[in-house]
């Protein structure tokens, strides 16, 4: 019918051919009265005569009035003339997503697109429709590039050739559901990111077209074009969210491994240290003590030797011979073999200055020895066992 063109059709003057379908011809038009250019859509002429097929066209038309949503193709104008059915929409300058198709080959990209397609369908099936005709061709983009939807609500009919959007229960004339919209949509997705779309009922392999997009992609893609409709996603908002999952960066690994490792670096230096100290302050004890036992010893020693002149004598010294006892008698006579009643007074008077003199050394000299043993014995103790510490407490090489 393109001998439309030039011809005037209720006001809208027809200046060119612009899109053909299966049953319709869609011109670039401009109405006079308001200063602007329009799409022309009309039936063919074979279509015109198909009563079934004027009055799906003519309920888009009034529900597409009906509806006032951003995402929707709005119809201005609709009606009959000269046997010429016809319906006026907006004039998109930027055509359809079919001339567009490079933008959306990043998975990114055509998830963007899919998310602005998905309110467009919801707000027709709150009217109680279907689309059941999505297909890039029928997805305008407006100036800004926000993707605008046409041609739904207008059923499939036996007979007509199928196309890739089709979905396997339309060809079969089953039922027809948001479940149907949900196979056009990953057809469209495919298309998009393989650059071209597949046969009508084949089954879609993402991965072997392009090994570059994620495989979670290709797997969500080969779930919204399943041959039953029980295997699909249910409803395009469920096909929106597991694209979204599907794209979610991995995140990285948990950091336990490195927290781990650096604990142990960092615990390595305050052994040593603690190791150090510990050897410091032991050095320190054993000279606290030797001097201890240099100061106090003597002290100690003579309160447990006290001097001689009690009433019971001390067995642990050796008593003093009389001068005139014969010289022959030994010093280690028992002193119970003495009476005591036999020491002269004036000797036990002297008793307090025995210390001080030649034999009161010698005697105590055995007791200080073995004091002067047992602390070198105990200060050579003490240092094998830091020498010992020290080393067990060095850490060993790194493997």
């Amino acid at each position: 019918m393109s001998d439309l063109v030039g011809k005037t059709i209720a006001g809208y003057q027809i200046n060119e051919l612009i899109d053909e379908t299966a049953q319709a011809l869609v011109y670039k038009g401009f109405q006079p009265s308001e200063n602007r250019y329009v799409a022309v859509k009309v039936l063919k002429p074979e279509a015109a005569q198909n009563q079934a097929a004027v009055q799906s066209f003519n309920q888009y038309a009034q529900l597409a009035k009906n509806i006032q949503h951003p995402n929707i193709l709005p119809v201005l104008d609709s009606g009959q003339e000269n046997g010429v059915v016809y319906l006026v929409s907006p004039f998109m300058e930027n055509k359809s997503v079919a001339d567009h198709k490079p933008s959306y080959t990043a998975p990114n990209q055509a998830l963007g697109l899919l998310q602005a397609i998905v309110p467009g369908l919801q707000a027709i099936y709150q009217k109680g429709y279907v689309h059941g005709n999505l297909r890039p061709t029928n997805i305008l983009l407006d100036s800004q590039g926000r993707p605008q939807l046409a041609d739904f609500a207008i059923a499939f009919r036996q007979g007509e050739t199928p196309t890739p959007y089709n979905s396997p229960e339309q060809v079969s004339g089953g039922v027809v559901d948001q479940r149907t919209d949900v196979y056009a949509l990953g057809i469209i997705l495919y298309e998009l990111l393989a650059g071209q779309a597949p046969a009508p009922g084949t089954l879609v392999n993402l991965q072997a077209a392009r090994p570059d997009v994620p495989q979670s992609v290709g797997q969500v893609i080969q779930k919204a074009t399943a041959q039953s409709p029980d295997q699909r996603y249910q409803t395009p908002g469920e096909l929106q969210n597991a694209l979204v999952n599907a794209l979610q960066p991995v995140p990285p690994p948990a950091p336990a491994q490195a927290t781990a490792t650096t604990t142990v670096e960092v615990q390595a230096p305050a052994q040593k240290g603690t190791n150090w100290m510990g050897i410091a302050l032991g050095a320190l004890a054993v000279i606290a003590l030797c001097l201890c036992v240099v100061l106090v010893g003597p002290k100690v020693i003579d309160s447990i030797n006290p001097p001689a002149g009690g009433s019971e004598p001390d067995t642990s010294q050796p008593v003093e011979p009389p001068a005139d006892a014969p010289p022959e008698q030994p010093a280690e006579q028992p002193p119970e073999q003495e009476p005591p009643e036999q020491q002269p007074p004036p000797e036990a008077e002297q008793q307090p200055e025995q210390p001080s003199t030649g034999e009161g050394v010698t005697g105590d000299s055995p007791n200080c020895g073995g004091s002067l043993g047992f602390v070198g014995g105990f200060v050579l103790l003490t240092g094998a066992f830091s020498l010992k510490r020290r080393s067990r407490s060095r850490p060993g090489k790194a493997k």
